[in-house]
């Protein structure tokens, strides 16, 4: 059965100015094959700006964060799921420095 997780980061900043980037991983999956699109749900200000498939198990969604915090859901339309990611708020010091 088709299935995939929110490979990095599993933890998006809250608030972050401009755009910013999770790395989808799926397994059995054929994304490329039949043209599936990806939905984010369950933090509100959280916005899909694009979604790039580069493989039959691996795609990038482009979004935009607001200053809510809890678990964003991505789902798949082709039915090989959903993920999950927190988003939170990260200090400065653990973005740019995270052996802090």
């Amino acid at each position: 059965m088709p299935s995939f997780i929110v490979q990095s980061p599993q933890t998006v900043p809250a608030n972050h100015a401009g755009s910013f980037s999770i790395t989808l991983l799926g397994t059995g999956c054929s994304w490329a094959t039949n043209g599936t699109t990806f939905s984010l749900s369950g933090v509100t200000g959280v916005a899909k700006l694009g979604q790039i498939v580069s493989g039959q198990n691996q795609a990038d969604i482009q979004l935009t964060t607001g200053s809510a915090t809890g678990t964003l859901t991505v789902t798949a339309s082709d039915g090989s799921g959903t993920a999950t990611a927190k988003v939170a708020r990260i200090p400065i010091s653990k973005r740019w420095f995270p052996g802090l």
